[in-house]
């Protein structure tokens, strides 16, 4: 069982699994989401055997940097190595009042956007709701001291979270769900400050309407008719 893409009430039950009280799994959920914890072995105020006994049961995967470009305005690309090797993009977009980053949310993407060299590496798989997240805990990171990409301004936080990386969110929606309810609730972004970006799935937007969030919801059109959409976006 991965630990990152849990939520507090999860925890408490894994803690409640290993007889542990519930006060435990809050302890972990401000590892997780707060500390940007790396390893279980970060987590000092659980006893030593219990730390012990979540790391046979559970696992705490990372994303990894790779590399990072950063541009004249601070804007900065990085690419992430996930736990099985695969890799993704993700933007931290520095502003005068705010810091946004962007996530991806698929490796490769199905969606086959003609204009999009995401569509060019194909569909390889979803990424679970800890990836997503850990895109937003690991570039806040870099706001700190011990940045990669240096210079960024010290104490600053991630404000903002744009789906709008590699991959069409709304066609992994159940992760995509998880991960806004994480970045919420757990990491402390304001609905208000998440934006979903999709190409257009009909279906996908009725059924995140009907979940009630407040978040900001932007469609994609890239052509002025119909009939030019279709063609470069096939599956609109």
């Amino acid at each position: 069982m991965e630990l990152l893409g849990l939520d507090r009430a999860e925890l408490i039950a894994v803690c409640k699994q290993l007889g542990q009280p519930a006060f435990r799994g809050r302890q972990i959920a401000d590892w997780l989401y707060k500390k940007a914890a790396r390893s279980i072995a970060e987590m000092t105020n659980l006893p030593a055997a219990m730390r012990e006994e979540l790391g046979r049961v559970t696992t705490l995967r990372r994303v990894e940097i790779v590399t990072a470009s950063k541009a004249p305005d601070g804007t900065t690309k990085y690419l992430l190595k996930l736990a099985d090797g695969e890799t993704i993009e993700s933007v931290l977009l520095p502003y005068a009042d705010r810091v946004s980053v962007c996530v991806s949310t698929q490796v490769g993407c199905p969606a086959g956007c003609l204009f999009c060299a995401t569509a060019r590496c194909g569909f390889v798989r979803n990424l679970t709701a800890g990836e997503i997240v850990d895109q937003v805990l690991t570039l806040n990171a870099e706001l700190g001291p011990d940045a990669t990409s240096g210079s960024h301004s010290v104490g600053q936080r991630v404000t903002h979270v744009v789906f709008m990386g590699m991959g069409e969110p709304l066609m992994n929606f159940d992760n995509v769900a998880k991960a806004v309810h994480l970045l919420n609730n757990e990491v402390g972004i304001g609905m208000r400050r998440i934006t979903v970006s999709t190409v257009g799935i009909p279906a996908a937007i009725r059924r995140l309407a009907e979940l009630d969030l407040q978040l900001t919801l932007a469609v994609s059109l890239h052509a002025p008719d119909d009939a030019l959409r279709r063609r470069l976006i096939p599956i609109s």
